[in-house]
């Protein structure tokens, strides 16, 4: 993202909006997001958005990990 463009709220915006439509729309009953462990950035975007931290895991190419999680029960 463009420096100029950070901090204004729009990627916690994206993911709220991304997380209704797949509990809305889709009928998804979990999200996960899998976030390296020095994007804080992304970490709390996804706090924000009501995910926790679950695991570290190592993922693809043996990166590590963090995996965020929630259930998305219908409100």
């Amino acid at each position: 993202m463009l420096p100029a463009l950070q901090g204004r709220g729009y990627a916690t915006e994206a993911a709220a909006a991304s997380r209704d439509f797949a509990r809305d729309v889709l009928g998804a009953k979990r999200l996960v997001a899998i976030i390296h462990p020095d994007n804080r950035p992304s970490q709390r975007v996804a706090e924000k958005i009501g995910l926790r931290p679950e695991k570290r895991a190592v993922v693809h190419g043996g990166r590590d990990a963090i995996i965020y999680a929630a259930a998305l029960d219908q409100e």
